[in-house]
């Protein structure tokens, strides 16, 4: 990484660290799993929403979004998919 002075800053995280983010790594991972398999997804509102136009479908606005499609199913032709890996 440069910075304006064109110093380079390099860094190595210890073990310790990296035990620590891949934790938080696998529980986002399965977070997301739990969500695409049962379908919640909740509102999270924030600044960016005064720009969005999906409001009418968006619960924290009043509106119902549409039915949840359910998981998706991998390519027929895929042997592997990061899926298969996470169980």
């Amino acid at each position: 990484m440069y910075l304006a002075d064109r110093q380079s800053l390099v860094y190595t995280p210890d073990e310790a660290e990296l035990i620590r983010f891949e934790r938080t790594l696998d529980a986002v991972w399965q977070a997301i799993l739990r969500a695409g398999r049962t379908g919640d997804f909740p509102a999270n509102p924030g600044r960016l929403c005064d720009w969005c136009d999906h409001k009418s479908r968006c619960p924290a606005f009043g509106g119902t979004p549409p039915p949840y499609p359910g998981w998706p199913e991998p390519d027929a032709a895929a042997t592997d998919t990061p899926l298969d890996r996470a169980d």
